[in-house]
C-alpha cells in the first residue's frame, strides 16, 4: 500500500483578506480544510492555481509541488484578467496582500495593455539581461528564491516545469473526457478512452512528460537558445500579429519566471 505524503499549500481567497498555510495528503482533505480555514461551505467550492487552472482531483492533486500557492473560490466568484496580474505581483511582493483592493481596482482598467507594459519591465533592464544566460544556483541564486527544488540549475527547474504542464494537461484532459455523455453512458466508450489514455501515459513516461520543451539545452525546446519563448498566435493563426510584445525569457529573472507561469503560449 503506497503511503501518501503530507504537502504544505498557501491558500488565500478572492478578496486577499488572508493566506493561511495547508497541509494535506489528498485533495479531499486539502478541500475540507480550506473551506473550515475560510469559513465557507463546501458545496460548489472550488480550489484553483494562480494561472486559473482548476484543481478538481487527487490526480492533478498529486502533481502539485510542495507550496503550491491556491485560490479558493466560492460559485460566482473568478479569477478575471485584474486578479491574475495582482496574484503574479503578489508572489513578487506579499505587501501587496495589505493593499489588495487598490491595486486590482487599479489594473482592472485596461488590463491587456498593462499586461503588455508588466511584460516589457520584466524583459527590460540591462542587468537583468546580463543575468539571462547563467545556469547554476550559486551564479544567480535570486533567480531561485522562493522556490523548493534541488534543481542546481535553471535548466534543470524548467525542465521539471514542463513535466508538471503535461501531467496537468493529461489529467484536465482525461477528467474532463470522463464528464462526456459519450463516456458516462456507453461502456465501450470508456473502454476504448481508457485504453487510449493508458497507451499515452506510458508514451509520455518514457519521453520524460516532454519536459525538453522549457529546457534550453535541448534542441527540440520551445525556447531558443538564451531561453526565449514567442507566442505562437491565436489558436486560428499561423502565428502571433504582435510579435515584439508577445515573447518572455523565464532564464531573465525571477519575476519572468513567475509571470512566464501564466503563459498558455498561444495568445493572451
Amino acid at each position: 500500500m503506497t503511503v501518501q505524503k503530507v504537502k504544505g499549500f498557501k491558500v488565500t481567497d478572492s478578496r486577499r483578506t488572508k493566506m493561511v498555510g495547508v497541509a494535506a495528503k489528498s485533495f479531499r482533505e486539502l478541500l475540507t480544510k480550506c473551506c473550515i480555514k475560510f469559513d465557507v461551505k463546501k458545496r460548489n467550492v472550488k480550489l484553483v492555481l494562480l494561472d486559473g487552472t482548476l484543481v478538481e482531483n487527487e490526480d492533478y492533486f498529486q502533481t502539485l509541488p510542495n507550496q503550491s500557492v491556491l485560490l479558493i473560490q466560492s460559485p460566482g466568484e473568478q479569477n478575471a484578467g485584474a486578479e491574475l496580474i495582482y496574484s503574479t505581483l503578489q508572489l513578487i511582493n506579499v505587501d501587496l496582500l495589505r493593499s489588495g483592493a487598490a491595486v486590482q481596482k487599479f489594473f482592472d482598467h485596461n488590463v491587456k495593455e498593462k499586461l503588455r507594459q508588466l511584460n516589457r519591465i520584466v524583459n527590460a533592464g540591462e542587468e537583468e539581461e546580463n543575468r539571462t544566460g547563467l545556469s547554476e544556483r550559486s551564479e544567480d541564486p535570486d533567480w531561485f528564491m522562493g522556490l523548493e527544488t534541488n534543481a542546481r540549475t535553471k535548466e534543470a527547474f524548467m525542465f521539471k516545469r514542463s513535466q508538471e504542464r503535461i501531467r496537468g494537461y493529461l489529467y484536465k484532459s482525461r477528467s474532463d473526457i470522463r464528464k462526456s455523455p459519450p463516456y458516462v453512458s456507453s461502456d465501450l466508450v470508456r473502454s476504448i478512452i481508457e485504453s487510449v489514455f493508458a497507451e499515452f501515459t506510458v508514451l509520455l513516461k518514457q519521453d520524460d512528460y516532454l519536459g525538453r520543451y522549457f529546457d534550453r539545452s535541448k534542441e527540440e525546446a520551445l525556447c531558443d537558445e538564451r531561453g526565449e519563448f514567442l507566442c505562437r498566435g491565436a489558436w486560428n493563426q499561423e502565428h502571433c500579429t504582435r510579435l515584439t510584445l508577445h515573447r518572455i525569457n523565464p532564464y531573465q529573472s525571477r519575476e519572468a519566471r513567475i509571470v512566464f507561469s501564466t503563459w498558455n503560449l498561444d495568445h493572451w
